[in-house]
Parts: structure tokens; sequence; C-alpha cells
């Protein structure tokens, strides 16, 4: 019999938990971690787990990934059929600088991002040290006063999503991915994807 060997590769230490992935997988194969204590070190478990017996090494996690954190091969070639076979498109990607990494990034999405600063709890930070291109940040005051609600540089939010996910508090963060950049022909598999993508998160 013919056999192929597929294996997955997943790069723990890109991944910065946006969950893009979750959403995408057809298979609904990986699950998110805890992403603040994954990303602070203070647990072992990483920010997304990948259930090897629902996967069907299909390639999309990579294809969707901003980051850059999973690699498909097969017998040791790396090779998306998927693609070749035309089920997905062309991603169109803008690529970005990620200042607390230092690498590289994509960003497919037009959107917006909301933050209902009355829902956050403050004095946390941890969407701010976890966001990758330093879209969030939290406006210095005088050390008497209470510390300030978090703000956002649209300009450089790529609508990721890991600001939601390491966010403590509930609806505190909001984003709206209504556009997705792409090219090309695709099936029917691209337009379920497409709309998980882009369905509100918060």
């Amino acid at each position: 019999m013919l056999t192929k060997h597929l294996k997955l590769t997943f790069d723990r230490n890109k991944c910065i938990g946006c969950g893009i992935c979750l959403a995408a997988c057809p298979k609904g194969a990986i699950e998110r971690g805890p992403v603040g204590a994954s990303l602070k070190g203070l647990t072992s478990v990483p920010t997304v787990v990948v259930d090897q017996k629902e996967c069907s090494f299909c390639g999309v996690c990579e294809i969707v990934c901003p980051f850059g954190c999973f690699e498909l091969t097969i017998d040791g070639e790396h090779k998306l059929i998927i693609l070749e076979n035309g089920a997905l498109p062309k991603i169109e990607k803008t690529e970005v600088y990620c200042e607390k990494t230092g690498r590289k990034a994509y960003k497919f999405f037009e959107g917006e991002i909301k933050i209902h600063s009355e829902k956050c709890p403050g004095g946390c930070s941890t969407c701010v040290e976890i966001c990758p291109v330093g879209a969030l940040s939290i406006p210095k005051k005088r050390s008497w006063e209470k510390s300030g609600r978090v703000e956002v540089d649209k300009e450089k939010c790529i609508l990721c999503g890991a600001c939601i996910n390491s966010c403590p508090a509930k609806d505190v963060i909001e984003i709206e991915r209504n556009k997705f950049h792409y090219s090309g022909e695709h099936t029917q598999i691209w337009e379920e994807i497409l709309e998980k993508l882009k369905e509100s998160k918060r």
C-alpha cells in the first residue's frame, strides 16, 4: 500500500494565542490554552493545543496563521495540497513588524477594534503585554492616581484577537473583521472558514 507521512509542526514560541487557527480549523482540532498565563511563563501548557486524533492535516491553520506558527510537511516536504487543489484562494498578506517579539507577522483583515473602557477592571495590562504589534497601551498617570484605561492605535492593530483571549474580564475588547484580503478560485470550504473568521469577537 502507498503510505504518506504527514507531520504538522507547531512552534509555541511564535504563538501569541490569537485564536485564528481555532476559528478556521474545519475539524475543530485546535483548542485554546491559558493564553495569558502561558505567555507570562506561569504554566507549561501552550497557548493552543492541537488534538492529533481530530486533525486531518489539511494545513488550513498554517495558511491563516498571522505569525507562522504552523508548518505542514508530507514525506518531509513542505506541501499544502488544499492550496494546490484550489480549495482555498491565495491569501493577500501585508507584512508587519512585531515590536514585542522582533519577528514579522501578517495582516489579512480589515475591520474595527473597540475598547469598552467602562468594563475594563484596570491595573491588569495583560492585553498590553501580549499585543504583538504594540497597538495597545495604558497612558501613564501620576503616581497617586489610578492607572488609565487601555487605549488602542487602530493603525497598528492587525485584528488578531490575542488581546481578547488574554483579557481576564468579559466583553472589554471587541473585534469585527469585515473584510479578508484574498484572490483566486476557491470552494465552499473557504466560504465556511471565512464566515467563522468574520464573526465578531469579544
